[in-house]
């Protein structure tokens, strides 16, 4: 018979308390905890239950990243699904909609063209500047990108 402690208030969990929690399950910093600290938790945000396997984290563990603007992807460190929707990021994705836009700059006898991905033509207008030298620029011209594939 193992002893199972609280990794929270370090108090002897019986064998026949059947609401043991574990935190982490599956990573390096798996522990468990009891009831009474797993709903404390849980009331303060310290933890979080994965939408897309069931278990158990602590916040802290999770690392949300930005895949579109204003859109995080939060990655299980286990099942690799969304923690708050269970979705892969693959289905995540396919409800962000970002238009993109096609942007021809004419400079110097030359032409370049950008695909720039924004919610607006200020927007892609504003991510163009900020990543091309405008020196010499004649002309620029920019329309949305309807298709995500080729017509032809």
């Amino acid at each position: 018979m193992k002893i199972k402690i609280c990794a929270v208030c370090g108090r002897v969990i019986n064998e026949d308390e059947d609401t043991v929690y574990t935190i982490n399950e599956g990573t390096d910093r798996e522990y468990i905890e009891c009831e009474q600290c797993h709903d404390q938790e849980w009331e303060v945000n310290a933890i979080t239950n994965c939408e897309g396997c069931g278990r158990w984290f602590s916040t802290d563990i999770l690392q949300s990243e930005e895949v579109a603007p204003g859109h995080t992807f939060c990655p299980c460190p286990v099942c690799g699904k969304d923690v708050v929707d269970g979705l892969t990021k693959e289905e995540f994705m396919e409800d962000v909609y970002i238009p993109k836009f096609s942007v021809v700059v004419r400079f110097c006898n030359q032409s370049r063209g950008y695909i720039v991905s924004a919610n607006s033509r200020q927007e892609a207008m504003k991510k163009l500047v900020d990543k091309i030298d405008m020196t010499g620029v004649d002309s620029i011209n920019i329309a949305e990108i309807l298709l995500d594939e080729d017509v032809f």
